[in-house]
């Protein structure tokens, strides 16, 4: 690089001064216009630029917070965890994360949410995202991307200062066709007439594979057409290329119900009972009938004055017999009853837990021997309570509710009761039932940091939902540090 410097054409006037130096004997120089030129080298030293790398475990993949069975259409929480790796540094670009947990087998909306990106080396822990659950669910995934904030003096970094993304980043287009999204990881969006992306999907180096994690372990993903992760466009020409993180964990399970009948009533069958006595007791008048009228023409009727003859006495004996044995045979049925039409005899043992924590302490009341399985859906527990204001208070909860009760447990649910349920495997399905060795979860604080005192838990069987079923267990007097 050349510099020139150049005099100016005329002397100047001010310095020096020739008139004063002339006047005071000195012989005046003349004046020459001179320019000089002067070569200076820049040597430039390319530094390469930090980038962060963001990036999911697949050997930590999800938890469900120890939820494993759920009635259809459950939100269920999950954690995971995403970890910052690449170079350390500050970093040129202003960024966020946008992450999406997704299920499948329903329409619910799924939204994104917005993160601050974790330092260099540290993770930013996601805990209780709900997810839904149904029936059709097959697969949970997660996917992070990275992006950047639109420059602005204040040099803040907000939801509302993300640039946008349309076309949509990370698409593989090919011509005129352009493929789903997250179809190529990595890639400067452009649609199909060219258009650039108004945001780069900014820093991830080398794998972005690793930005999208699946419950399912080795199974195609159910965001992409591809099962494997290649980033052509960042001309790595398939050098990185990697399987989807897959994390291989197990979805919760959800249950069918058993149906909830109603509760059996012994006028019924005595009535059954009764009639059949009645009409074997006019069989056998009739019988005894027609033996009457053949000893009638042959004897005469010697006395008048009997009361009842024995032929009438016999079929009287007869259906009376016949009716006791009906009543007395279906009042020993129904107390061995197994059919769930039945109300059962129930036992239950109940304690109070204490987990080193108020707001997880409870009471635990597991089912002992249960004559017969109960459904679930048709059982309710209701605690009545004084509040903090003197108010009594009463709250039923159905066991088989989605709303976090349903198999959840004090320690993953706000729920003041939960149920936890010993399901019945099937070949093609997973059975819920109330039966021996459930467990019933009570806490004994209330979520706005209540304590119980005096409190009362009833367990009701209601098949009909009327809220008119019958009482199983009734516990009163429960205070929420004394044992039951």
């Amino acid at each position: 690089m050349t510099f020139t410097l150049s005099d100016t054409a005329n002397p100047p006037s001010y310095m020096p001064n020739y008139e004063l130096l002339e006047q005071q004997g000195y012989a005046p120089n003349n004046y020459q216009q001179e320019s000089v030129s002067v070569t200076l080298s820049v040597e430039v030293d390319n530094v390469v630029e930090n980038v962060p790398d963001y990036y999911l475990d697949e050997t930590e993949g999800f938890s469900f917070n120890g939820v494993s069975n759920v009635m259809p259409g459950t939100y269920v929480p999950v954690d995971f965890s995403i970890h910052a790796g690449g170079d350390d540094g500050d970093y040129t670009y202003d960024h966020l994360l946008v992450v999406s947990l997704h299920s499948d087998g329903h329409t619910e909306v799924e939204l994104p949410q917005y993160f601050t990106p974790p330092a260099f080396g540290e993770s930013l822990d996601i805990e209780d995202w709900e997810v839904y659950i149904t029936d059709l669910t097959t697969e949970v995934w997660v996917e992070v991307d990275v992006v950047t904030c639109t420059p602005n003096p204040a040099g803040t970094c907000t939801v509302n200062e993300v640039q946008t993304d349309n076309p949509e980043s990370h698409n593989a287009i090919s011509s005129s066709q352009v493929f789903g999204k997250w179809s190529e990881p990595g890639r400067i969006g452009e649609d199909a007439n060219g258009q650039q992306s108004n945001r780069r999907p900014a820093f991830e180096d080398k794998n972005w594979c690793n930005n999208m994690m699946s419950t399912n372990g080795g199974n195609e993903v159910a965001w992409s057409e591809s099962s494997s992760c290649q980033h052509t466009e960042q001309g790595y020409n398939g050098a990185f290329g990697q399987d989807w993180q897959t994390a291989d964990v197990a979805l919760p399970v959800t249950v069918t119900t058993i149906g909830a009948l109603s509760v059996a009533s012994f006028a019924p069958s005595i009535i059954a009972v009764a009639l059949t006595g009645l009409f074997v007791s006019a069989l056998v008048l009739a019988g005894r009938r027609d033996d009457d009228e053949e000893e009638f023409v042959e004897e005469q009727i010697s006395d008048d004055d009997a009361a009842v003859s024995p032929v009438i006495a016999t079929i009287l004996m007869v259906a009376i017999t016949v009716v006791l044995s009906g009543v007395v045979y279906v009042w020993a049925a129904q107390l061995a009853d197994t059919d769930t039409k039945g109300v059962p005899r129930v036992t239950f043992t109940a304690e109070n837990v204490d987990t080193g924590s108020v707001e997880t302490d409870h009471w635990k009341i597991t089912v002992g021997q249960a004559q017969t399985v109960l459904a679930t859906q048709a059982v309710e527990v209701t605690v009545i309570y004084l509040d903090a204001n003197g108010v009594i208070v009463s709250e039923t909860t159905n066991l088989a509710s989605t709303d976090h009760v349903y198999g959840f447990s004090p320690f993953n649910s706000d729920s003041l009761v939960t149920f936890g349920d010993v399901v019945t495997i099937d070949e093609d399905e997973t059975i819920s039932s109330f039966s021996t060795g459930d467990d019933i979860y009570v806490k004994t604080q209330t979520a706005d940091g209540h304590k119980l005192v005096d409190a009362t838990v009833r367990i009701v069987y209601s098949p009909g939902g009327d809220n008119q079923g019958a009482v199983l267990k009734t516990y009163s007097g429960l205070t929420w540090n004394q044992p039951v």
